[in-house]
């Protein structure tokens, strides 16, 4: 049998085996990566391990070929739209990227089609890379409402401000 091999990142390490299968194959039910991990088409570090296994950064995950083509996640394949909005950025770091949201603009997606500021600085980010984790903002702000909006490019920044940002009323911000 024939298996795809991923490594793992920084932002990978310390999270239990099959919630990171989970995470990097979101259209696989919890139940078949689990059953996946128990019978060896998935691996960690070419072993059979237990689902609750915790992963370490550069640790080795392999997926039996035909298992990840089947449960790929698809939206990858589609291309993305070039935006052309301009985007006032406050801070940005390796961790977080702190952003003023125009009034209209929407922080997330209502529908399938929309744009909105997190998928722009997903495409702008350049956060490392990960088979779990995935940028996105901290918090939201309503469409009519213009604000700050933290934008998260590692687990550690997600991890550590999530707390935070839900205790602060970024729209009482003001910008001069």
């Amino acid at each position: 049998m024939e298996f795809l091999t991923f490594t793992a990142e920084k932002d990978d390490a310390n999270r239990r085996f099959d919630r990171l299968i989970a995470c990097f194959l979101p259209q696989m039910p919890t139940a078949i990566v689990q059953k996946n991990i128990r019978t060896g088409f998935i691996r960690l570090n070419q072993k059979k391990v237990k689902p609750n296994s915790l992963i370490q950064e550069k640790d080795r995950i392999s997926i039996a070929r035909v298992l990840y083509q089947e449960y790929k996640n698809t939206k990858e394949i589609l291309k993305k739209e070039k935006l052309s909005i301009s985007i006032k950025t406050l801070f940005k770091n390796e961790h977080l990227w702190i952003v003023h949201k125009e009034r209209g603009m929407l922080s997330q997606k209502a529908k399938k089609n929309d744009t909105s500021l997190n998928c722009i600085l997903k495409e702008a980010s350049q956060h490392s890379p990960s088979l779990s984790f995935v940028p996105s903002i901290l918090h939201r702000l309503d469409r009519e409402t213009s604000g700050l909006i933290v934008f998260s490019q590692s687990l550690k920044a997600l991890s550590g401000l999530v707390p935070l940002c839900r205790k602060i009323h970024w729209e009482n911000i003001i910008l001069e």
